[in-house]
C-alpha cells in the first residue's frame, strides 16, 4: 500500500496528498550521470584556514587512483552517459600530479566509450598560474571556485600562511590566471564584519577588471568546532564553516534572515559594479544535493567514500570504502537512502517544499543535534530579486549586461 501524507500550507482550501515512496524513488532512480568529487589531498600549509582542519593528511595513493579508474570504467560499462568530476582538497593544486593522472584516465575512458565529461576545481587560488590553468583547461576543467574572506586586511588576518605573508593579492593573481582559461566563481565568506565592507571588496575586484570575467557570490559563515562527529550548533543555517578567528576574535555570524536580506542587497551591488547577476527563479527538483543522489560520491585520498563535503575527514561517517570491486557500503550509507523531507511536518506545511526539498540532508539526520534549519527566507529572497530584475528594473533588463547562470 502506498505511503501517502497530507501536504498543506496556509491559504490552501484543499490539502495536497504526496506519495512518500514515489517521491523517494524519484531521486534514487537509475541515472545517466555519475558525479565524483575527488579529494586529491595536498594539505594547505596555513595557520588559519576557512574549512575543516581534521581532513585526511597526505596525497592520494596510486592504489586509490587505480580503484577510482576502475569505478569509472564500471559505470561506463553499465551505460552511464556522462561523468562530472570536482577536484577538491585540502588544496588539489598541491596534488597536481594526481589531477593530471586521473584526468587523462577519465578523458581516455570517455573517448573509448563515447561519453560526455566535465570537470571543475575548488582551490584557494594561491598556487594557480597561467600554465596550470592552461593545463587544467586541456583536461576539460571548465570551472574553478576560489574563495576570498573579505577586503585585504580582513582576508589576510584570516587566511594566514606559515610564512605570515599576505595572500589576498596572490589569490587575485590566481583568479586572473584561471579566468583566462575557464569560468571562475569567487565565493566570499561573509560574517557581519565582512558584510559591512562588501561594496569596498567589489570595487577592488572591478578595478582589476574581474567584473567582466568572473561571477561572485556570498557564503555566510557559521561557528563550528574541530569535529570528530557531525556538527552541533543552533538553529542558524549553515552555508560555510570557519576556523577560530585571529587574536581570539569571536565570529559575528549572520542569522538566516540576515543572510537572506544580504543576498538581495548584494545582487544590487553586483549590478552596480558590472558583475554578472543571476536571473534564475528557483525550480522544483528531485534531489537536494550529492547527499541524496545515488551515483554521487566524494572519494577521499585514503579511499574513504562520503556522501557530503561536510563529513569529509570523519571516518565514522564514511558511507563506504573504495575497493578494487567498487564501493563497499558501510552502515552510515543507509541514512542517506532513507532520508526524505516528506516525513517532516514543518516542511509539509511550507509552500517552498518542492523547491528546497526540506533542507540540508546532513543536518536533518535524526542523529544530528542541530535544530530545524529552514531555507524559505533565502528562496523568497531569490524570488524577490527575480521580480525586481524583470519587473521593477525594466531599464536594467534592457541593458547589455552579463547574467549569471
Amino acid at each position: 500500500m502506498a505511503n501517502w501524507v497530507k501536504c498543506t500550507h496556509k491559504g490552501d482550501e484543499q490539502p495536497v496528498y504526496v506519495n512518500v515512496d514515489a517521491a523517494m524513488s524519484m531521486r534514487w532512480i537509475e541515472s545517466d550521470n555519475a558525479t565524483i568529487i575527488v579529494y586529491a589531498g595536498g594539505e594547505i600549509d596555513v595557520v588559519r584556514v576557512c574549512f575543516e582542519s581534521n581532513r585526511y593528511a597526505g596525497r592520494m595513493s596510486a592504489a586509490v587512483q587505480s580503484n577510482i579508474a576502475r569505478l569509472v570504467r564500471r559505470y561506463f560499462d553499465s551505460g552511464t552517459k556522462r561523468l562530472d568530476v570536482t577536484w577538491y582538497g585540502g588544496e588539489p593544486l598541491l596534488a597536481f600530479s594526481v589531477v593530471e593522472r586521473l584526468s587523462k584516465r577519465f578523458l581516455s575512458f570517455c573517448e573509448e566509450f563515447g561519453r560526455e565529461y566535465s570537470a571543475e576545481i575548488v582551490t584557494n587560488g594561491t598556487l594557480m598560474s597561467h600554465e596550470k590553468a592552461q593545463q587544467l583547461a586541456s583536461w576539460k576543467v571548465k570551472r574553478a571556485q576560489i574563495t576570498l574572506d573579505g577586503v585585504p586586511e580582513l582576508h589576510d588576518a584570516r587566511r594566514v600562511p606559515k610564512n605570515r605573508k599576505p595572500t589576498f593579492c596572490t589569490i587575485l593573481d590566481g583568479i586572473d590566471a584561471a579566468a583566462a582559461h575557464m569560468h571562475v566563481s569567487v565565493r566570499i565568506n561573509v560574517c557581519r564584519k565582512v558584510a559591512a565592507r562588501l561594496e569596498e571588496l567589489l570595487q577592488i575586484l572591478a578595478a582589476r577588471g574581474l567584473n567582466r570575467v568572473v561571477s561572485v557570490y556570498v557564503a555566510p559563515l557559521q561557528k563550528v568546532e574541530d569535529r570528530k562527529t557531525l556538527p552541533s550548533r543552533g538553529p542558524q543555517a549553515r552555508v560555510s564553516s570557519v576556523a577560530p578567528q585571529p587574536d581570539g576574535e569571536q565570529l559575528d555570524a549572520l542569522d538566516g534572515r540576515e543572510a537572506a536580506d544580504l543576498e538581495l542587497r548584494f545582487n544590487d551591488l553586483l549590478w552596480k559594479y558590472g558583475f554578472a547577476v543571476s536571473n534564475c527563479l528557483p525550480e522544483p527538483r528531485c534531489t537536494t544535493c550529492m547527499a541524496d543522489k545515488e551515483h554521487s560520491w566524494l572519494i577521499e585520498a585514503n579511499g574513504d567514500v562520503q556522501k557530503c563535503y561536510w563529513t569529509a575527514g570523519l571516518r565514522a561517517e564514511a558511507a563506504g570504502r573504495l575497493t578494487e570491486d567498487g564501493i563497499a557500503p558501510r552502515e552510515p550509507y543507509r541514512k542517506w537512502q532513507d532520508w526524505t523531507a516528506f516525513r517532516n511536518t514543518g516542511c509539509l506545511q511550507c509552500i517552498m517544499l518542492p523547491i528546497c526539498l526540506g533542507r540540508c540532508p546532513t543536518i536533518a539526520q535524526p542523529s544530528s543535534t542541530i535544530g530545524f534549519v529552514c531555507w524559505r527566507a533565502p528562496l523568497e529572497c531569490r524570488m524577490d530579486n527575480w521580480f525586481l530584475f524583470n519587473c521593477h528594473w525594466p531599464a536594467r533588463k534592457s541593458e547589455s549586461r552579463p547574467v549569471a547562470a
